[in-house]
């Protein structure tokens, strides 16, 4: 019989991102399971936005020298102390397990959970931009196994010939559906991120161009941040603190609007279908994993703010077809279970651990 893994995730800082809920998750349901579970992050951003089982080890650690470059090496070389696997969870976190592991003369495998292109979404601005881009490419190269949440992600790395992949889940506690009708005026959701390639600004543009039509729709918008523009005249504001009030904000709405220009999964739309919703998605990478054009949604070109626009028209125009749509929908994300996540997690760390333990310069976990 296995024994149970140690499995560490390292953070730079907790968030509302759809990448720490992968995280949480994957951590929840790996200690169900019978195994252990760290996650070290820095004290200033420990708070867990989403639910985390009371088994998982939560280690919060303070800024030493007041500088964010120390408190990076401190990560690592505490995340790299613990674990039978090393999970690295965004393209910092490779180089840091990668140092620290050597200085501490350990040969812990580390897995890579790659969630994102981020050589294009994560790098920021200004003059360390081109540093971020190069490093975020590097990246790759440091874990010993790649894991993705989409063959989109996949490609663009360009690695692995047969790549190994770990998609999101639903949770249908909390994403469900209830009885609708689809009724004048139909609701018209977004989730308002500002970095660019969010596409939030395309959905604002795609909406000017509707404004023959805006006596047919309400215009919902989730508020994840402080705006860095005026929103529209006219629509709605919500505000959320927790996954319920998310489910509750999607079964609000006849039509999910997603305009990312790019994504490594794409879980929004997944879970808005979940909750009955008719989705408009931008046709951004990850969301193939799911997202049938004309079949369970509409789909966009990414980056075309007038193809959004043409697709809740062609919606507010047809509501036999809006009907068909979100009842597909409802049966594509019916599909994707957290259980199915975790366990083939679990699948691929437990096949690391065991061929790397077989190398001559493994070394067992200290007590």
């Amino acid at each position: 019989m296995n024994r149970p893994l140690k499995i560490h995730f390292p953070l730079l800082g907790f968030n509302l991102s759809g990448g720490v809920r992968v995280i949480i998750r994957l951590a929840n349901g790996l200690v169900k399971l019978g195994h252990e579970v760290r996650i070290t992050v820095p004290a200033s951003r420990s708070l867990p936005p989403f639910p985390l089982d009371p088994r998982v080890q939560l280690a919060a650690l303070g800024k030493p020298l007041g500088t964010r470059i120390g408190a990076m090496v401190r990560l690592g070389l505490e995340s790299a102390g613990w674990g039978d696997v090393l999970v690295a969870t965004g393209f910092k976190t490779p180089f840091l397990l990668g140092f620290s592991r050597t200085l501490r003369r350990r040969k812990t495998p580390i897995l890579y959970l790659v969630q994102g292109y981020e050589p294009v979404t994560h790098i920021g601005q200004g003059i360390l931009s081109r540093m971020n881009r190069r490093l975020a490419h590097r990246s790759y190269f440091w874990a010993d196994e790649r894991l993705y949440v989409s063959h989109f992600i996949a490609e663009k790395v360009g690695l692995d010939k047969e790549p190994k992949i770990v998609s999101p889940g639903i949770d249908p506690s909390v994403f469900f559906p209830v009885a609708r009708e689809f009724r004048t005026p139909l609701r018209v959701g977004v989730i308002a991120h500002h970095r660019h390639f969010k596409g939030f600004d395309l959905f604002l543009d795609a909406l000017s161009r509707l404004s023959d039509i805006r006596p047919r729709i309400e215009v919902q918008i989730l508020e994840t941040e402080k705006p860095r523009q005026p929103f529209p005249e006219g629509v709605h504001i919500q505000k959320i603190s927790d996954d319920r009030q998310l489910g509750d904000f999607y079964r609000h709405l006849d039509i999910f609007v997603f305009p990312s220009r790019m994504e490594g999964f794409g879980l929004p739309p997944l879970e808005a279908m979940a909750c009955g919703c008719c989705t408009v998605i931008s046709d951004c990478g990850g969301v193939r994993e799911y997202a049938r054009g004309d079949e369970n949604c509409l789909l966009a070109p990414a980056g075309s703010s007038e193809a959004i626009a043409s697709a809740i028209r062609r919606l507010v125009d047809h509501k036999d077809l809006l009907t068909s749509l979100a009842r597909k929908g409802l049966e594509t994300a019916s599909r994707f279970t957290w259980d199915q996540t975790v366990e083939s997690f679990e699948r691929q760390a437990r096949c690391l651990f065991e061929n790397h333990r077989g190398e001559d310069k493994w070394q067992p976990e200290e007590k």
